[in-house]
């Protein structure tokens, strides 16, 4: 195979797609049918004990449409780096995890300023995004010791005579 999409035909061929959820999305579930083969990549040894994988990640429904004019379903690509013994499926589990990490950097780059160097070698950027970072973990900590709020009473619920400021209770 020279190119990742050569693979394709295989993954329809033996037809061993699993239904996995990358995680929750604005619309809720966000389904994808994945399969994954072990691949060889040119002039690039995984480190031992380790192998390459090629995973394939395709839409449930048509949402593409082709050169032929006809609407496809959308398959993506992903080229893993994982240990020998690990399966299919932990393989297909953690590249779905693959979104959250995208949203954090996009937080980061807004929150703490991740995309804010300006500088030239490697030490220096290596410096910022360490620093930016360890702010971000900072600040996850701080937020997850907020106790959460309490849930506002439903309305019209009878909140008694505490909850009731400046109504005083009869005397007779």
């Amino acid at each position: 195979m020279k190119r990742a999409d050569d693979l394709l035909h295989y993954a329809k061929t033996r037809d061993q797609w699993e239904r996995r959820s990358c995680g929750d999305g604005a619309k809720g579930e966000r389904l994808y049918d994945w399969t994954a083969f072990a691949v060889h990549v040119k002039d690039e040894d995984p480190a031992d004990t380790f192998t390459h994988w090629l995973v394939l990640r395709r839409s449930l429904h048509p949402n593409r449409r082709g050169k032929d004019g006809e609407l496809h379903r959308e398959v993506a690509y992903f080229l893993v780096h994982a240990p020998a013994g690990i399966t299919v499926s932990q393989i297909i589990a953690r590249a779905g995890g693959r979104r959250q990490i995208e949203e954090d950097n996009e937080i980061n780059k807004q929150l703490v300023g991740l995309a804010q160097y300006q500088v030239r070698k490697w030490t220096p950027w290596h410096r910022h995004v360490t620093a930016c970072m360890l702010a971000s973990a900072f600040l996850a900590v701080q937020r997850a010791q907020i106790p959460e709020p309490d849930p506002a009473p439903e309305e019209g619920a009878d909140l008694g005579k505490d909850h009731n400021p400046g109504v005083s209770e009869a005397t007779g």
